[in-house]
Formats: C-alpha cells, sequence, structure tokens
C-alpha cells in the first residue's frame, strides 16, 4: 500500500488562544454562549456533530459531566473543568424552560445550532482576534485541546478516550 503522507494540523498558541476567547461579547446572550462553545471544544474535545448533538439532560454540571454520542452511535461521558462548568452555569442560565430532549446549544432563534453555524462562529472570532497562520476551526481547537492535556501531563490512553477513538 503505499504510503499517504500525513498532515500535521496547527494548533493555536496561548496568546492565540487567549486572543480568541476574549472576543466573544459576554455582555449578550450569543457572546456567553459562544464563549461556552469555544471552552467546551478546548477542555471536552468533542467534535462538532457531538456538540451539537447535545441535549438538555446530556450536561450535568452538579456531577461536571457532559454525555455526548460519538461516532457509531458510541455514547461517551466527558469530565468539564471548572472553567468550562462556569462558562456552562452562566449560558444555560440563560436559557428559558430547558427541558429534557431540548438542544442544549441553541441558535438565536431558539432552534439546535447547526454545524455551519458552529464553524462560521469559530472562524468570525478568529478573524476578529486576528490569528493567522493557524486556521480558525472547531476541529483545530480540537486538536489544541488534545495537545495540551499531553503538556500537562496526561496520558495518550486517557486522550484517546476523551477524543473517542477506538
Amino acid at each position: 500500500m503505499p504510503k499517504v503522507p500525513q498532515v500535521i494540523i496547527q494548533t493555536f498558541s496561548e496568546d492565540q488562544l487567549r486572543a480568541l476567547l476574549r472576543k466573544p461579547d459576554t455582555r449578550r446572550w450569543l457572546g456567553i454562549r459562544d464563549r461556552a462553545i469555544l471552552l467546551t471544544f478546548l477542555d471536552t474535545l468533542v467534535r462538532v456533530s457531538e456538540l451539537v448533538g447535545v441535549n438538555a439532560e446530556g450536561v450535568d454540571l452538579k456531577a461536571r459531566t457532559m454525555r455526548v454520542m460519538g461516532k457509531g452511535s458510541k455514547q461517551r461521558e466527558l469530565p468539564l473543568g471548572h472553567t468550562v462548568t462556569q462558562a456552562l452555569r452562566r449560558y444555560q442560565r440563560m436559557l428559558e424552560d430547558l427541558r429534557p430532549g431540548d438542544p442544549f446549544f441553541v441558535s438565536r432563534y431558539g432552534g439546535r445550532i447547526s454545524r455551519k453555524s458552529v464553524h462560521e462562529l469559530v472562524a468570525r472570532y478568529g478573524k476578529a482576534a486576528a490569528i493567522e497562520g493557524v486556521r480558525c476551526s472547531p476541529h483545530t481547537l480540537r486538536h489544541t485541546g488534545a495537545k495540551r492535556f499531553i503538556l500537562a501531563g496526561g496520558d495518550v490512553f486517557t486522550l484517546q478516550k476523551l477524543l473517542g477513538h477506538t
């Protein structure tokens, strides 16, 4: 079999991450939601499809966990760090009458946020933060979170579980 070249995905630097996370206007509910989304990618390493598929009952802020449905209909429970839990709690307070089965991350119109909208919001904040040399996408946030996990001393087997890889 011919070898397929491996492409190394660039990750955000600490300065780029700080700039990116400062861009959502947290005086408005959309900014609060968007910052929570950015932090969720970094902290939980979810895929876009997993994030948009999270329902209200999948987020347990007391237990600090998020339940997602991954590829191949495999469900997994992800731990939430302190910072993302605070951001999600602030966002959840903005929602009215959230019931089981309701989407957790909603669009400005109240329906489930789309994958396209999530891609666009990450790109928009990346542009506003003047980030260059790195593709501003949810996948880059996922890779950045994985790299930070390893650099902080995390082991590859735990990382594999967090990423939903078999």
